[in-house]
């Protein structure tokens, strides 16, 4: 049996999950088969949620359900090489990181645009869609 992939999930992918969609079912459909590992940090939990309370409130229950197959893992700020990132994104990556994850899930192209091609980091930044085409 293949070992189940773990994934980073950053804020925006919790705050696009929560109101669902093929690709989120999709995602948490392989999470309830094993076959992916749901993690992040509670900073982005925390983040995630207070996006939801100010963008749309009605979607919390779902969020929360959602979050019931999320490992929480350590917060981390840095990173112990090279990137072009901003202030705010450094602590996403350096989480993940810090958490061993094989791929870092984020909408954020604009800022993680760079990153989603390199092949010098410890892990793949991606977008959903990217994620589930390639595995």
């Amino acid at each position: 049996m293949r070992k189940a992939v773990t994934v980073f999930l950053d804020a925006n992918i919790l705050f696009s999950a929560a109101p669902g969609g093929e690709a989120f079912a999709m995602l948490w459909e392989l999470s309830q088969q094993k076959k992916v590992a749901l993690r992040s940090s509670a900073y982005w939990l925390i983040e995630a949620r207070r996006n939801i309370e100010n963008k749309r409130p009605q979607a919390m229950p779902d969020l929360e359900t959602k979050l019931a197959d999320v490992r929480v893992v350590a917060h981390a700020e840095n990173v112990a090489f090279p990137v072009d990132l901003n202030v705010k994104d450094l602590p996403v990556l350096a989480a993940a990181v810090a958490a061993g994850v094989e791929a870092l899930l984020t909408g954020d192209v604009r800022h993680f645009g760079p990153l989603m091609n390199r092949r010098d980091l410890p892990l793949r930044v991606m977008t959903l869609r990217e994620f589930l085409l390639h595995y």
